[in-house]
């Protein structure tokens, strides 16, 4: 099977040695100090992912992008599972700390009562880059193939992503249970792993000594070509949640939409687009 054809019917591909070895070092020096300056409140509400940094929002973000995005990398990686060159939405730094609990299944898609939830080219594809090798010891990805379009059982035990049910549900609940057909995505430090936002993933407890992190791309591989609505969509997410289009370096590869289409409205619990299995 093709790596696009992995994305498309999984949900999830891994691609090997995207970002070299020097530069994944940089990547860990310029995040450090975010994480280690985290506040304690917030390191205890995000105790299951551990950080959730908006790379974007940062003031000395640029250091960061120029690695993973402004020379070209991401570009050709997409372009080689026959994408578009992508637009940028937002990144994260998520960072597990050592012997911290596992993360909850969850998935990304903000617009499920859009028809095109039910597409099987993905709308929105996070790029997951490791600074570390990961295994199930210290926390590695755990995700559910096909699940993108195919509803489980377990999306109805499901809190709403990204809420404050999520956040602060009770360890061991059931959006924390083991399945049946979940895959380990175990990685070396400078993979990457696309996963389709409406895939439903989770990781393992980081078990070891030392911080677990990931620094995740959200891209729009193919926006010039979705439905009006979802373009106005993602072009009126919150200033918090995405890049300025003023930015001097990335500002003409962020969402732009200048028609008269109404947005797609923000939905993050799937819907009657997410198929029965």
């Amino acid at each position: 099977m093709s790596a696009r054809a992995q994305l498309e019917t999984d949900g999830f591909v891994v691609l090997p040695g995207v970002i070299p070895a020097v530069a994944i070092e940089r990547l860990d020096r310029a995040t450090a100090p975010w994480i280690e300056q985290m506040p304690r409140a917030t390191a205890t509400l995000l105790r299951y992912q551990g950080s959730d940094i908006p790379v974007h929002a940062m003031p000395d973000r640029d250091r960061v992008f120029a690695e993973l995005w402004c020379d070209g990398v991401v570009d050709r990686e997409f372009a080689s599972l026959g994408f578009a060159p992508p637009r940028l939405l937002s990144a994260y730094v998520v960072s597990k700390p050592a012997r911290s609990p596992a993360l909850f299944w969850h998935q990304d898609w903000p617009f499920w009562d859009s028809p095109y939830s039910a597409s099987t080219t993905p709308a929105m594809v996070g790029v997951m880059i490791y600074l570390a090798d990961t295994h199930r010891t210290n926390g590695c990805l755990r995700v559910l193939p096909g699940s993108h379009r195919r509803r489980l059982r377990l999306h109805a035990n499901l809190p709403t992503p990204h809420s404050m049910d999520a956040y602060r549900q009770p360890e061991g609940g059931p959006a924390f249970a083991a399945q049946p057909t979940e895959v380990d995505v175990a990685v070396r430090a400078g993979d990457a792993v696309l996963v389709d936002a409406r895939l439903l993933h989770a990781s393992w407890p980081n078990a070891s000594l030392l911080r677990r992190t990931c620094i995740t791309l959200w891209c729009l591989p193919g926006f010039d070509a979705l439905p009006e609505p979802l373009q106005a969509a993602f072009n009126n997410l919150e200033a918090d949640a995405r890049f300025r289009s003023d930015d001097a370096e990335l500002g003409h590869r962020v969402p732009a939409y200048r028609g008269s289409a109404r947005p797609a409205a923000f939905e993050r619990t799937p819907g009657e687009y997410l198929r029965d299995a």
